[in-house]
């Protein structure tokens, strides 16, 4: 069994990337947290494939990402919980920093890629990469809708613009024409919902019993995807990191696609 990292492409500049890739959007994730038991001030990246109950858009400890207290967290994602499963979300825990949908998708330029590097922790796929996904019944992931808010109109086979400032980021401040959301093909982020086994040297030093916050050596952690790391699933994160992975299966269907903006790097 051979495992391959999702990777984006080489790009010509950071311009390039941001013109091409654009940035989703979550607007409501839970806060980090400052423990008083630990010590340590924190927050995650778990990014969840349902949407945040509409009373709950008003809560401004999910908007404005200050951290809170231990205690504070712990009575936070109770509540938030049990409003999920109240929508019919097969969650059984949250953790700290967990991020909802929906997503909103900017892009400098008409998106027209398979794979669209938007954000952190996930992956923005077009129509037809979802329905090879959904209909071979891949695992270790969901496809979600996600919301085309700023769309530009210039193709992205274009030299991309170069902002005002000078910073690849104002790109996405500074879009130009604005193509009718209605136009948009659609985007689905892929939420990755699985993980490995921890990584070889990132053995768990402590947990903390209040905010949940694991210890490891990060200095002696190797980045790799042993074969007894693998849990089964199809896609899955390496655990302690970002990195989207697969399985040969997986690679051999997406490959037989001529997928666009996509590069796999062998683990």
């Amino acid at each position: 069994m051979h495992f391959w990292r999702l990777n984006q492409p080489d790009y010509a500049s950071d311009y390039a990337d941001t013109f091409i890739n654009g940035d989703l959007e979550h607007p409501f994730s839970l806060p980090g947290v400052h423990c008083e038991r630990c010590g340590q001030t924190w927050s995650g990246s778990t990014i969840l494939p349902y949407e945040l109950p509409i009373q709950l858009h008003a809560l401004n400890s999910l908007k404005d990402h200050r951290p809170i207290s231990g205690s504070e967290h712990v009575n936070l994602r109770s509540s938030i919980l049990k409003a999920l499963q109240a929508a019919g979300a097969p969650l059984t825990e949250l953790q700290v920093g967990a991020i909802f949908q929906p997503g909103y998708l900017d892009v400098p330029s008409r998106p027209e890629a398979d794979f669209l590097w938007s954000g952190m922790g996930s992956v923005v796929v077009s129509q037809r990469i979802r329905d090879a996904l959904v209909d071979s019944a891949i695992n270790g992931c969901v496809l979600v809708p996600v919301v085309p808010r700023r769309i530009g109109k210039r193709r992205a086979t274009l030299p991309p613009p170069v902002p005002s400032n000078g910073e690849p980021e104002a790109l996405l401040a500074e879009i130009g024409p604005i193509l009718d959301p209605l136009k948009v093909p659609p985007y689905y982020e892929l939420v990755v919902t699985a993980e490995s086994r921890q990584p070889p040297g990132a053995e768990l030093e402590a947990v903390c019993d209040l905010c949940g916050r694991e210890t490891y050596d990060d200095s002696a952690r190797q980045l790799v995807m042993e074969p007894e790391m693998w849990n089964g699933d199809d896609v899955f994160f390496l655990r302690t990191t970002l990195w989207i992975i697969v399985t040969d299966s997986v690679k051999t269907l997406l490959e037989r696609l001529r997928p666009t903006n996509l590069a796999f790097t062998p683990m």
